[in-house]
C-alpha cells in the first residue's frame, strides 16, 4: 500500500491525521471493507513513529512543501517513509496491536 502526503499546508502527522480522519468517515458512510488496511496503516503510523522527529529532521516534512512524501507499507509490516523517492525512515511496524 503507499499513500501520498500533501504537506502544501500541513506537517506530516497533521496530515497523516487529517487523511486517518477522512478514511474512518469516509468507511462509515460506504462499509468499504478497503479502507480497513489503510485505517490500520495510518493509525500504526500516528502511534508507533515519531513523527514529530522527522519533521525536525527533514524541513519538507514541516510543511509548506512541495515535496513529494509517501507512506509505503510493505507486506510483513516494513514501512518506509520517502521524500522525493528517497527512503529516509524504514521500520517495522508491529502487526496485530
Amino acid at each position: 500500500m503507499e499513500i501520498q502526503l500533501d504537506l502544501g499546508k500541513h506537517c506530516i502527522k497533521t496530515e497523516i491525521q487529517r487523511q486517518y480522519d477522512k478514511s474512518i468517515s469516509e468507511y462509515f458512510k460506504t462499509q468499504n471493507p478497503e479502507l480497513e488496511e489503510k485505517i490500520e496503516f495510518l493509525k500504526d503510523v500516528l502511534e508507533k513513529v515519531d513523527l514529530i522527529g522527522l519533521r525536525g529532521k527533514y524541513k519538507e516534512l514541516a510543511g509548506n512543501s512541495d515535496a513529494d512524501v509517501r507512506l509505503v507499507l510493505h507486506k510483513g509490516g516494513l514501512f518506509e517513509l520517502r521524500l522525493d523517492q528517497a527512503t529516509v525512515h524504514k521500520a517495522y511496524l508491529p502487526q496485530g496491536n
